[in-house]
């Protein structure tokens, strides 16, 4: 299944970048430019300031059947447009079901492990981890309960799972080379802040529901995602890979504000190795492995928030109305577009204080109303380190 990737695309707003690759014939026209439908009567709704990147303008879809509302700039620099037909669709079997009534938990802070076999309820509790250990083989679960900030570690193989849930910056890693195939009877959601193969290649995971699936708030996919009904990407999600569903939302995006990042994870670091040396001297060694636990997550969760708020601005630096004013040869009338995205990306993120800086231009530096002004001396240093960086 796992092949060259040939394209990367970004859904916005969803962001979504798409990998096109031929992983196999039937894929390759079923996620047909990255995004689409199976269905004739197939639609996508593709909300404010949510995107498509790396696809092209044209998507396999019915006529009149994109409801864009964005400001024409769905498929990045173009409005999203409809080829008038829709993609292939996947033959798929039929759903194999676990005829087993064993139970699988793992409790908070603790980690398991499972080989390949029928399973009831697989739950992992807040913080903990869980490793399929067999390659190649297939799973059946009847129910996978994956807790806040808990981890799944599964290698290639088939996994039919009728139901699945990711609570809140959970993750699913793909551990070894091949592709996880991963088949849901009902839906399976992702919640905020959830991670699904994360920067990994698209090709390494193949996610089909044969009802919906849906990706939270600022959640990340890189894989394929193919949904018999729904699929829905919310606020802030990310997802690199492949779409088909019969309908299709994409909520709204805007996307940097990272200056105290290095601080906030080290002194978290610090932190946790001075209460952990102070248990240490005390011989309390039974709280050890707890407190690293909790430590690891705290600082997970931290670097998790402030790479949102990294992505928040990059992508605001990719705002098509900053491109278009940053390359105009009248700076005085672009500055009134870099304002319109300035305030526009202030009051949706709720950041009172956002500047934008063109150091080929005077004036170099635009804000929104009311931000500080800049002292003179910190403001020469950003030039000079612009342009040393440049």
């Amino acid at each position: 299944m796992k092949t060259s990737i040939k394209q990367r695309l970004l859904l916005a707003g969803a962001l979504l970048g798409v990998s096109l690759s031929a992983f196999a014939d039937q894929c390759a026209n079923v996620f047909s430019g990255g995004v689409s439908t199976f269905s004739s009567n197939g639609t996508i709704e593709i909300k404010r300031d949510a995107q498509i990147r790396g696809s092209g303008a044209v998507l396999d879809f019915p006529f009149g059947n994109i409801e864009d509302k964005t400001q024409n700039n769905s498929c990045f620099t173009t409005a999203c447009q409809a080829s008038g037909s829709n993609a292939s669709s996947l033959d798929l079997p039929n759903f194999k079901y676990s005829s087993s009534n064993q139970d699988i938990s793992i409790s908070r802070f603790s980690f398991g492990s499972l080989s390949s076999g029928h399973y009831d309820k697989v739950e992992l509790k807040e913080s903990a981890s869980i490793e399929f250990t067999s390659t190649n083989a297939e799973y059946r679960i009847k129910d996978l309960k994956v807790g806040r900030n808990s981890i799944v570690n599964m290698r290639a193989g088939d996994y039919w799972i009728e139901k699945a849930d990711f609570n809140e910056g959970s993750r699913l890693t793909v551990v070894g080379a091949g592709t996880v195939r991963i088949f849901v009877e009902d839906k399976i959601e992702f919640k905020r802040l959830a991670l699904a193969n994360s920067g990994r290649d698209p090709a390494d995971l193949v996610i089909i529901s044969y009802k919906d699936i849906e990706f939270k708030e600022s959640t990340s996919g890189y894989g394929f995602f193919y949904a018999l009904e729904e699929f829905e990407v919310k606020r802030l999600g990310r997802i690199t890979g492949g779409v088909s569903a019969e309908h299709i939302e994409m909520k709204e995006l805007l996307q940097k504000d990272i200056v105290w990042r290095p601080l906030v994870i080290v002194l978290t670091l610090l932190f946790s190795f001075g209460a952990i040396q102070g248990i240490n001297k005390s011989n309390q060694t039974s709280l050890v492995q707890p407190l690293e636990i909790m430590a690891r997550a705290a600082s997970w969760e931290t670097q998790r928030w402030l790479d949102q708020q990294y992505e928040k601005a990059t992508d605001l630096a990719g705002d098509p109305r900053l491109v278009q004013a940053f390359e105009s040869n009248n700076w005085e009338s672009a500055i009134l577009l870099v304002r319109r995205a300035l305030y526009e990306f202030s009051y949706l993120n709720d950041y009172k204080n956002v500047y934008a800086f063109n150091e080929n231009r005077e004036p170099a530096l635009i804000r929104t109303a009311n931000a500080p002004v800049i002292p003179h001396g910190l403001f020469t240093v950003m030039r000079q380190t612009h342009t040393a960086d440049t």
